[in-house]
């Protein structure tokens, strides 16, 4: 049984990081989890070899009595022509005032998440992984400008993001291909 566990954990770890280099990056100060929780919509992310491509993605991060926040993805698949939702807990690395925390996966596996940018208002946010083969550009609203959005993507590009790599999300059930 023990070994069943070890080969799984080598499996993951092999396709969660093969091919890409960590991420460094400085979680934004000053954060504020009460401001921060809410809905928030993904104009474009770098697609994951295990995730699916959905549309209409959001992230609704809840702020929780104990101080941590649960993370409710959802998602539109407009082959299957359903939604999908997934439920996570997800506890600080550090302060409150640091945008880090480890999201549970698949027990008893975790994943980094840091907000490395997040605009004055908290409208505009760039969420990454662990590796610099992860990355979410986030609004408040399903609607946004293209300005932007080029801003956010010549952002993350400076920070060593492959963003040719980013593949522009629906927000729109109708406009959602079907992968």
């Amino acid at each position: 049984m023990t070994y069943k566990i070890l080969a799984m954990l080598m499996i993951k770890l092999l396709f969660t990081f093969r091919g890409s280099k960590p991420t460094s990056k400085i979680p934004a100060s000053d954060f504020d989890a009460e401001r921060f929780a809410g809905t928030w919509y993904s104009a474009c992310y770098i697609p994951h070899p295990l995730q699916s491509k959905l549309g209409s993605l959001s992230f609704s991060f809840l702020f929780e009595s104990d101080g941590n926040l649960k993370l409710t993805t959802r998602g539109y698949n407009a082959k299957k022509k359903e939604w999908k939702t997934k439920e996570q807990a997800a506890t600080f690395k550090g302060s409150q005032t640091e945008a880090w925390f480890s999201v549970e996966a698949n027990s008893p596996y975790e994943q980094q998440r840091k907000v490395i940018f997040l605009n004055e208002d908290y409208t505009q946010a760039l969420l990454v992984g662990p590796t610099k083969n992860t990355l979410q550009i986030l609004y408040r609203t399903a609607e946004f400008t293209k300005q932007d959005l080029d801003s956010l993507i010549e952002r993350a590009q400076s920070m060593g993001f492959k963003t040719s790599k980013l593949v522009r999300v629906s927000q729109h059930i109708n406009d959602v291909p079907e992968h």
